[in-house]
């Protein structure tokens, strides 16, 4: 069967020995584990390389070994099977297509295999279930439902899936074995816990916290990665500094700050309303992306420790200006901001580019700082003649998908030792 949501090729246990050779052996799976459909998730057994035959056409191709129990399939097709073969699927019209072949193939296959037969593999696709075309037992479905206290929108939503899905209901009510599930007795602790209240001195130490981290983590990280042979990615070199990247673009609006304020009256404003400086700090991290003038809402409690009107504190001032209870950054100056950040990076980048043992042939932009469109434009101008500079268009969450594939996958990097 062809799973196009799995990245990879997998086979049953029992398949694969009626398969093998005597002397063959399975190479080790290196830890690679797989989330099954049931949501459960299991280590492979080890790894093979099957010689196929596809409508004429051989190649060998790489499976995981999975226990039995593991797949409702003796075999499963994934991605990375359609991407080396160049298998065109066609679900318009239930076919698919193989670059070294003429015309088209139904999804069903129409002979069947014998194991050991040349390790061939046929293609196959989930079909829809046939509705059921019974008028008696339709008429019995309808009866049952139209019996329910229920509206009629209600009831046809479960009409509809009675007949389209007959081979896992039935006309009999009572108890069914189409589906069963455990349910744990044992004296285990519980995996959740109700919300308990916290006092109002404590929300705001958590909130303080939670701030605080948040500014620790938007550190820049330049790794350098090698793909291998079947998707894995090796790291070759990898550096880090916290003092560069959105960090230091918000320190330099808080700097920026005690220039126009004093750091007297800055000083004060931080220590009597710290909660307000971080909704203010907020205010600004969310809006420090934009390569635009922006507007950043100014806490009244600020006023208090003004020495004289904010007009006279933003008069002569380049880059900035108040308006009406906002402080308002020229293009030009929230670019200022990133400009030490930019230079830093820009060097690292460099002594990288110099070794004389790496190839670098693309440079990936993910993280929060690679929102920007001045620091993806920066980077382009600096290094897109020497190779290729991409960015997703939601650069923030490339970085989440990436924990989360590198969770359910253990092995898909080597030599990582954090994220």
């Amino acid at each position: 069967m062809v799973d196009t949501g799995s990245t990879f090729s997998l086979i049953r246990e029992a398949c694969w020995n009626g398969l093998r050779k005597n002397s063959e052996l399975w190479q080790p799976s290196n830890g690679q584990t797989f989330l099954l459909a049931n949501g459960q998730s299991q280590r492979a057994r080890g790894r093979v390389d099957l010689e196929c035959r596809l409508h004429g056409s051989e190649f060998c191709h790489p499976f995981y070994v999975m226990a039995n129990q593991d797949l409702a399939f003796p075999v499963i097709l994934g991605l990375d099977f359609l991407r080396a073969t160049g298998i065109t699927l066609d679900f318009l019209h239930s076919t698919y297509v193989m670059p070294t072949c003429d015309g088209s193939f139904p999804f069903q296959a129409e002979e069947q295999v014998k194991p050991g037969d040349g390790a061939r593999i046929l293609l196959y696709v989930a079909q829809d279930i046939t509705p059921l075309s019974n008028p008696e037992l339709q008429d019995q479905i309808r009866n049952l439902v139209d019996g329910a206290d229920v509206g009629v929108h209600d009831k046809q939503k479960p009409q509809q899936l009675l007949i389209n899905w007959p081979s896992v209901c039935t006309t009999r009510l009572g108890h069914t074995t189409a589906v069963t599930h455990r349910i744990a007795t044992v004296d285990e602790l519980p995996v959740r816990q109700r919300p308990y209240r916290v006092s109002v001195d404590k929300q705001e130490l958590i909130k303080k916290e939670i701030e605080d981290m948040k500014e620790k983590d938007e550190t820049t990280d330049i790794t350098v990665l090698e793909m291998e042979d079947g998707g894995r990615l090796k790291v070759l070199q990898s550096t880090s500094d916290s003092d560069v990247g959105g960090q230091r673009v918000d320190q330099n609006f808080r700097s920026f700050l005690r220039e126009i304020f004093s750091d007297k009256v800055f000083d004060e404003f931080k220590a009597n309303h710290s909660t307000e400086l971080r909704k203010l700090m907020h205010q600004f991290s969310s809006q420090k992306h934009y390569d635009e003038e922006v507007s950043i809402k100014c806490p009244g409690s600020l006023h208090v420790f003004c020495r004289k009107s904010m007009e006279d504190y933003f008069s002569g001032v380049r880059g900035a200006d108040w308006d009406r209870g906002s402080i308002i950054l020229s293009k030009e100056k929230m670019r200022s901001l990133y400009d030490d950040s930019l230079r830093a990076i820009e060097g690292m980048i460099r002594n990288i580019l110099r070794e004389p043992n790496l190839k670098i042939s693309y440079i990936f932009l993910v993280g929060n700082f690679a929102q920007s469109p001045y620091v993806s434009r920066f980077i382009k101008e600096r290094f897109g003649s020497q190779c290729e500079v991409l960015s997703p268009p939601d650069p923030q969450r490339a970085v989440l998908r990436g924990a989360v594939t590198r969770g359910l996958m253990l092995n898909v990097m080597e030599n990582w030792q954090r994220f």
